[in-house]
């Protein structure tokens, strides 16, 4: 019962689930990359996760942590495994609360609000996109992350500790390039 409760609302969540996502894509348009918020961000939120489980298991198995609590060693290690897993759920539900899409006509970028369950899904046309860009700090630059700046005509659209940001600018370049070439190639055949 607890188990189907708890699948039921990972899969209402949305964790880690990019399936389950409605991009509302046109016909025609196909997906080139999707990605959202690196898990290296969340890294405090998994190393806590798995610290709780290993004090579980130990607590479980050695009871040792009874001699400094008066309770049982099960009580203690059940104590330690929910919170293991709220951990563990916490950093994947706030992981895919930013998500990006690269189609071949345009970039999509899904945003939840979890405090109102608001989702925003703002499409960004290539027409309209001045430049791209990539900010990192140095810890960023360590872990391979970045935050992607899309610049369209009238504002600015940041993406936050998205996983490879040079590889997105890239497709993004490459996307704008073909499209520029292949709009030469139409004015000049007659």
């Amino acid at each position: 019962m607890l188990g189907s409760f708890f699948c039921k609302s990972i899969i209402y969540y949305g964790v880690n689930n990019y399936h389950m996502v409605n991009w509302h894509l046109l016909p025609g348009e196909k997906n080139i990359h999707q990605t959202s918020i690196s898990r290296k961000v969340f890294l405090k939120f998994y190393l806590g996760g798995f610290a709780l489980f290993a004090l579980a298991a130990g607590s479980y198995f050695s009871g040792s942590l009874g001699l400094i609590l008066p309770l049982d060693s099960t009580l203690i290690a059940v104590a330690f495994l929910s919170g293991s897993v709220v951990l563990l759920f916490l950093g994947e539900n706030n992981r895919t609360n930013e998500m990006i899409l690269i189609t071949t006509d345009r970039i999509l970028v899904r945003k939840y609000d979890s405090n109102t369950r608001d989702i925003n899904i703002e499409a960004i046309p290539f027409d309209k996109l001045t430049n791209v860009r990539v900010r990192q700090t140095l810890k960023q630059r360590i872990l391979n992350i970045g935050d992607v700046v899309f610049i369209v005509v009238s504002a600015e659209h940041v993406l936050k500790d998205i996983d490879s940001p040079y590889k997105i600018e890239k497709a993004v370049y490459r996307i704008i390039e073909k499209e520029k070439t292949m709009s030469r190639q139409q004015f000049t055949k007659p």
